[in-house]
């Protein structure tokens, strides 16, 4: 497509009905001894399932979750989904949502994913980085924190709206 003045525009999907999205960051993580990733700690764990009961509290109906590879996503997710009761979800880990990952790959393909609600379970510096790709599209973008186990919950139909955040207390 170009616009009038001949310029290449992309196209952004409008549906008829909403892409409910959930940034997402994984519970709090220590390196256990011996090994050599880090894992969710006790509190990390309880973390991840208040923000699993948190997602289902306001009834999101999820229909993918994408996560980072790293063991403290993979775990964060897991947790996340046992609190969905059994609802049919999408799961797809991805290699650009680790801490390094590429912001911009990742909202390119969550504009290209299909209405319905999708969490991503990451980290910082990335999940910075892709909040500032949806924030810069709004008029009054909020400020944003990204706890332990946070939640941060957008809307996309033609445009972006902030909706609510959720932290583990």
């Amino acid at each position: 497509d170009r616009d009038v003045t001949g310029v290449q525009t992309c196209a952004l999907p409008i549906w008829d009905r909403p892409l409910i999205l959930l940034l997402i960051r994984h519970g709090q993580a220590a390196k256990p001894e011996g090994e050599s990733h880090l894992r969710l700690t006790t509190r990390g764990k309880k973390e991840a399932a208040r923000a699993g009961e948190a997602v289902k509290a306001r009834q999101i109906h999820l229909t993918s979750l994408w996560h980072s590879p790293k063991p403290r996503a993979v775990e964060t997710a897991d947790i996340i989904l046992e609190k969905m009761d059994g609802l049919k979800i999408n799961r797809e880990e991805k290699k650009d949502l680790s801490p390094e990952g590429d912001a911009r790959k990742i909202y390119e393909d969550l504009m290209a994913e299909k209405p319905g609600g999708l969490a991503i379970v990451s980290h910082l510096p990335l999940l910075e980085k892709l909040a500032y790709q949806i924030q810069e599209q709004m008029d009054h973008p909020p400020q944003l924190e990204f706890p332990t186990a946070g939640v941060q919950a957008f809307q996309w139909n033609g445009e972006w709206e902030y909706l609510w955040q959720a932290e583990p207390q």
